[in-house]
C-alpha cells in the first residue's frame, strides 16, 4: 500500500478555471498523500493552461508567437511542482494497448490507467467519467469529489 494518488489533468484544469476545486483542495490539505502525475497529464494540462490564461485556442497563441507571454501570466511550473513526477517506462506500452482494447479508452486515458497499475497507485483523482468502469475493474479507487477522497482516506489504515 502506498499513499500516492494519481491526479488526472481534469482535476488541475478545473481547479485553474476556478471550478470543481474541492477535491484538489482536499488532496493538497492532506499531508499523508502524495499527488502524482505523468508526462501525459503534464502535456494535457499545459495545453489547457495556454487556453485558460491566454484566452484563446492554444494553436492561435502559438501562431501569434505568444506562448512565452502566456506562460508569464501564470507560471505553470510552480503549480505542477506540487506533484510527484512518475517516469514513463517501456513496460507501460503493452498495458496501454491492452487497456485501450479492453475498456475502449483513448490513448492518453489508457496511459494514465497503465501508469497507475505500473506504480501500484490505489486511487485516481479525475473528473473524467471514462475512468469509471476501468477503475472499478482494475481495483483502483475513483475519486471525483472531496467526499470520495474523504471516504477513501477513512477506508484505509493510517500510514
Amino acid at each position: 500500500m502506498n499513499n500516492n494518488i494519481f491526479i488526472d489533468s481534469s482535476i488541475l484544469i478545473e481547479y485553474r478555471k476556478g471550478s470543481k476545486t474541492g477535491l484538489w483542495d482536499a488532496i493538497l490539505s492532506d499531508t499523508d498523500v502524495v499527488p502524482c502525475l505523468n508526462q501525459t497529464v503534464v502535456s494535457e494540462y499545459l495545453y489547457y493552461h495556454l487556453a485558460i490564461f491566454g484566452g484563446k485556442a492554444p494553436l492561435s497563441i502559438k501562431e501569434a508567437g505568444k506562448i512565452e507571454v502566456t506562460l508569464l501570466i501564470k507560471n505553470p511550473l510552480t503549480f505542477l511542482e506540487l506533484l510527484e513526477w512518475l517516469p514513463d517506462s517501456p513496460d507501460i506500452l503493452p498495458l496501454t494497448i491492452n487497456f485501450m482494447k479492453k475498456y475502449n479508452l483513448l490513448p492518453n486515458d489508457a496511459l494514465i490507467l497503465s501508469t497507475c497499475k505500473k506504480y501500484g497507485i490505489e486511487a485516481l483523482a479525475t473528473h473524467d467519467a471514462d475512468f469509471a468502469r476501468p477503475c472499478q475493474a482494475e481495483g483502483i479507487y475513483l475519486l471525483s469529489s472531496a467526499e470520495d477522497f474523504a471516504q477513501f482516506r477513512t477506508s484505509r489504515p493510517s500510514p
